[in-house]
């Protein structure tokens, strides 16, 4: 398995399995993860060391080969690595060995087809943060996941609804274009849901916002559209059946568990 030569190419195969990146700091109550804290600016003389750089880079990029194929529940660590492996490689490293230790208790973990309905449902949801807010998005057909992303936001955002708007017009636009290849292979996907977890986000989606959000508004305009067209129906979902939601932080050991389930991971 991909799993177990990635461990062993890191000489980790035979480490401890640790608990999910960032428990450690949840459990505590210490907040944001003092990994993925912003580092300070280097100065000329300081240069990084080439070396780390390849090596955090070559993690990075083993770790983008698993999590957008059959490990969802690693993308927010992963996207994690990738932001820090050419400004702070050494912290890209730890974080990265975190997460294979995360991968050394679950190698027998893996997407499960198994379809139940005809319903093609889409999730967004987008965590808040000082600097850019991190976008999640998962695309489901029948029960199952088919695309899922977490990303950085393109731009800053001035408030939470700023960010879950952000968030909904990145998972729409996913979301047709997964319909786009299901229709190519002749698989209906006649309608399309999108679960969100912000009132203030589908107040707005659905056009009836004041004029003080109208900016908000304009960013999701084309999916306003789809709203009157009947094309698309926005629903809320409470945030613990959210499944978009490991998509954009660390999760608890517990709630990890859950959210593997939402997402059809299941052990062999």
């Amino acid at each position: 398995m991909f799993v177990e030569g990635l461990l062993m190419c890191w000489n980790m195969d035979a480490w401890r399995p640790s608990a999910p990146p960032g428990a450690d700091c949840l459990l505590k109550g210490d907040g944001a993860h003092p990994l993925m804290e912003h580092p300070t600016h280097t100065s000329d003389q300081e240069e990084v060391n080439v070396q780390d750089v390849c090596q955090a880079q070559k993690l990075a990029g083993s770790l983008i080969w698993l999590a957008t194929r059959t490990r969802p529940d690693i993308s927010y660590a992963q996207s994690a690595v990738s932001s820090l492996a050419a400004r702070d490689p050494s912290r890209a490293l730890m974080l990265g060995k975190r997460v294979l230790r995360y991968l050394a208790g679950t190698t027998d973990v893996g997407l499960e087809f198994r379809p139940e309905g005809a319903d093609f449902t889409a999730y967004c949801h987008a965590s808040f943060e000082a600097h850019r807010s991190t976008t999640g998005s998962v695309v489901t057909y029948c029960g199952c996941a088919l695309a899922w992303r977490s990303a950085k936001q393109p731009q800053v955002a001035k408030s939470t609804a700023d960010s879950e708007v952000t968030a909904l017009a990145a998972t729409v636009s996913m979301a047709e274009n997964a319909r786009a290849l299901l229709e190519s292979m002749y698989i209906p996907a006649h309608s399309m849901n999108v679960g969100c977890d912000s009132q203030a986000c589908i107040i707005l989606s659905t056009g009836e916002g004041s004029r003080k959000t109208k900016a908000l508004a304009n960013r999701v305009y084309y999916v306003r559209e789809m709203v009157k067209l009947g094309q698309l129906v926005i629903f809320y979902i409470v945030t613990d059946e959210q499944k978009a939601d490991v998509l954009t932080k660390f999760l608890v050991a517990a709630k990890m568990e859950a959210a593997r389930r939402q997402l059809c991971l299941v052990r062999a």
